[in-house]
């Protein structure tokens, strides 16, 4: 696999992700906000994860060639 398919397939994973919270906030009912704040907090950091310990080092990498 190249370098350019893993970011490709973790950045798809990470949106992947805020997809799944999203929809657990759109099918909840609206008393249950504790479920609410966990999806979402469960797919913001799934996010925040890709993003800066996958995807940045590689960018920071491939990026200094230029």
């Amino acid at each position: 696999m190249t370098a350019l398919t893993i970011a490709f397939l973790l950045s798809f994973f990470a949106g992947a992700a805020s997809a799944v919270g999203g929809l657990l906030s759109f099918f909840m009912k609206k008393e249950n906000f504790s479920a609410l704040a966990i999806g979402l907090g469960f797919s913001a950091g799934v996010m925040l994860y890709v993003s800066f310990m996958e995807i940045l080092p590689h960018a920071k990498t491939t990026l200094s060639g230029l």
